[in-house]
């Protein structure tokens, strides 16, 4: 979601980054540039590649825990942490897409069930894992095929931009 304190840096895409990135005691300008040159230049490419939203935000933030990107299906926006390498920023979007494009086509949708709270529906049936473990997370079948296909989507839109150049 994104913050009222957050920095619009693009329109179109558009991409907001967290006000600490900027100007707190983690400013990382250089990573925020790339990160947000890697969305614009890579996003038309995925946007073939995948069936997912058109009016997708991204927001470039820490992340406290040992995550790299986040995708909330409510507000259609794509959270990812700068401060990694390109390669694994392009993975991590990916990975993210897919996320987009699963519920963008409904075969993942959250709802909120009384006395359980969150749990995810997946292809019509309700998961009851909450991936509260790595290894439990990474069981999830929503998290299954966006792993197994970050690393082909980014393959090919390395392709695609090497023939453009």
């Amino acid at each position: 979601m994104i913050k009222l304190t957050d920095i619009a840096v693009s329109i179109k895409p558009k991409i907001y980054v967290s006000r600490q990135l900027m100007y707190g005691k983690t400013k990382r300008l250089n990573s925020v540039k790339i990160a947000k040159a890697l969305i614009e230049e890579t996003l038309p490419i995925f946007s073939k590649l995948l069936n997912i939203p058109k009016d997708l935000t991204f927001r470039l933030t820490r992340f406290k825990a040992s995550h790299s990107g986040r995708y909330n299906d409510n507000s259609h926006v794509v959270s990812i942490d700068p401060n990694y390498q390109w390669d694994r920023l392009l993975e991590t979007l990916a990975h993210e897409l897919v996320h987009a494009e699963q519920y963008h086509e409904g075969r993942l949708e959250s709802l909120f069930v009384p006395k359980n709270g969150w749990m995810y529906q997946w292809n019509g049936e309700l998961n009851k894992n909450k991936g509260t473990t790595y290894s439990s997370y990474r069981k999830q079948p929503w998290e299954q095929e966006a792993f197994g296909r970050q690393k082909s989507l980014a393959d090919q839109v390395c392709k695609i931009l090497d023939k453009s150049r």
